[in-house]
Formats: structure tokens, sequence, C-alpha cells
């Protein structure tokens, strides 16, 4: 994920560029995006990730910041934070084994969240004392906006972004009940399944991921030994 998109895109950009072909049989894990190139046509330069808009003056590769984040939550679907959030939502927030439910944790996370905000809050009016008048009133409107955007927020539904599925992992490895979320393959690599891209991909907690990662490594060895 790059650093200047703070939350989650909704939605993953269907691929347009015909070089994705070249990496869906990959091997590997991952592969890198950087050999994605943008596609030329009619002496114009078209997005490297969905070959629909052209690029403009100041875009060398990608349309837009969807594009860009698509394309890196494919080329790196379990390491990247982005291909978690469209797996949580596919799964409405359910581990797809056991269909353990996180939205009380993101709830847990929103009140952490809020409740870290509103000390931060109590700190900036107690420091209001002992500013000068010019200085206290500027502070005096960042405050007020900041009310404003706490009291919107309470409503709000728990906004993901980029240290989510970090702060998910935490939370349940601090209750030890082995409940965190993992990206797992449907069908494991070593039996041919893609590494790449999301349909090949779901997230299980950490107790089910860790049964399947058993029953997958002995279907594994019986292939191997049925196919020496």
């Amino acid at each position: 994920m790059s650093y200047y998109n703070l939350f989650m895109i909704n939605s993953p950009v269907d691929c347009g560029n015909p070089q994705l072909t070249n990496i869906t049989n990959s091997s590997g894990r991952s592969v890198s995006k950087n050999w994605l190139r943008p596609i030329r046509r009619d002496g114009k330069k078209f997005c490297a990730w969905c070959n629909q808009k052209e690029l403009g003056k100041f875009r060398s590769k990608y349309c837009s910041i969807d594009c860009l984040e698509t394309s890196s939550a494919y080329c790196y679907p379990q390491s990247n934070p982005q291909s978690f959030f469209f797996l949580f939502k596919r799964q409405h927030n359910q581990c797809a084994d056991c269909k353990f439910d996180y939205s009380s944790t993101l709830e847990t996370l929103k009140k952490d969240k809020l409740s870290n905000t509103k000390k931060r809050i109590a700190r900036k009016i107690e420091s209001l004392k002992e500013m000068p008048v010019d200085q206290a009133l500027k502070l005096k409107k960042s405050i007020q906006s900041e009310i404003r955007k706490f009291k919107k927020n309470i409503l709000a539904q728990y906004l993901f972004d980029l240290q989510t599925p970090k702060k998910i992992r935490r939370h349940h490895r601090k209750l030890k009940d082995q409940r965190e979320p993992e990206v797992d393959h449907l069908v494991p690599i070593g039996a041919g399944g893609s590494a790449l891209g999301f349909d090949n991909l779901q997230l299980l907690c950490f107790k089910c991921h860790k049964t399947k990662t058993s029953r997958d490594l002995a279907h594994i060895r019986a292939m191997k030994r049925q196919n020496p």
C-alpha cells in the first residue's frame, strides 16, 4: 500500500492489461508489479492496470489511486492490507470456516480510537490556560473542529485504514483466543492453487487456519507419494 492512501478502496478494479496473463501462472507467492507497463495504442498511453483511461501529463503509469492499490493487492495478496480489506468485506467480517464474527472487534477498536481522541482534546483544552491569547484563539478553532469530527464519528462505522489488520491481530493476541485473522489460499499453492489475485484467497481465524494448514500438508504429501 502507498503511504499517501490512508484508507482502503471499496472494491478492486478489473485488470485490462494483457500482460497480466504472463504472471497469473507464476509459481511464486508474489510477483513484482514493476514489470507492468502502460499500454500504448494509437500514439497514446493508457493505464498499466485498467487499460481504460488515458494517462495525463503527470500520470506515468496508473490513472488513479484505485488502480495502483488494486495492482499492489493483486501482486502481493498475502501481505497487502488492501487485499485483507477486500476479503473482510466479501466475508461480512467473518472467518470463512467457523464464521467467527469480527464486528465486536471493530467496535472495540472504534471505542479505543474515540477514547484516545477524547483524551487528546482534553489535553489541548488544558493547554489553553497557559497560552497567549492569540495562540489560544487559533488552537480553540482547531479544538472546535476536532470536537465536531468527534461527535460525527460517534455514530459512524469503524473506518479501515492501513493499520487495521495489525490492530485486529494485536487485539486477539492479547485475548489469547487464537482468533487472529490470516489470509489463506483456498487451494494450496503446492497443490496447484493460484498464488495471485483474490479468487483463491479467504480469511481464516488462526485456529481454523492452523487446522486447514495441517490438512493441506497431509494432502500435498499424499499427492507426492502418488506422483513421485
